[in-house]
């Protein structure tokens, strides 16, 4: 049974952008080019722009969270995982550049079971890269870079 991209995306909690790196890390043949769906000219035409901007109509999940708790960021991230982040880009850990659980789990000040829970966070938002190693390394996902950089940056004086 297939259903649409936006739909998967939407259950899973990611961006359907997020959702086709998923499926290409899946297998390592296949490139984002692959599983990355072709649209047709006529449907880029009709995508207004309005103030230099495309109108995302329709594609309201897509848009920051709200903050509904405290501790819960514009971007649905909790100030755990905002840290993690933090700490992982002043290391420059992306990529094949990575950090163990144990160091990361000391570097961030967070315990183990909060430290499961954000990694299991990110990973499903696709900020950490594949561990290909298989020994529990983490590392920031290199594509998301300009999205991570920009959550760490707007959060500066909220997290430490």
């Amino acid at each position: 049974m297939k259903i649409k991209t936006s739909e998967a995306a939407k259950s899973l909690g990611l961006h359907p952008s997020q959702l086709f790196l998923y499926i290409a890390v899946f297998d390592d043949s296949l490139t984002f080019e692959d599983v990355w769906p072709e649209i047709g000219q006529e449907w880029v035409e009709t995508v207004p722009v309005v103030g230099g901007h495309h109108y995302k109509h329709g594609l309201e999940y897509l848009q920051p969270a709200q903050p509904s708790q405290p501790g819960v960021h514009a971007h649905g991230l909790s100030d755990s995982a905002i840290r993690v982040l933090d700490k992982l880009c002043r290391q420059s850990k992306r990529g094949r550049v990575s950090v163990s659980f144990d160091a990361l789990m000391n570097l961030a000040h967070i315990s183990k079971s909060d430290l499961e829970a954000v990694l299991a966070d990110l990973r499903k938002r696709a900020f950490l890269d594949q561990d290909r190693t298989g020994r529990g390394r983490i590392s920031l996902n290199p594509a998301m870079r300009n999205e991570i950089d920009k959550i760490v940056q707007q959060s500066h004086g909220h997290v430490r």
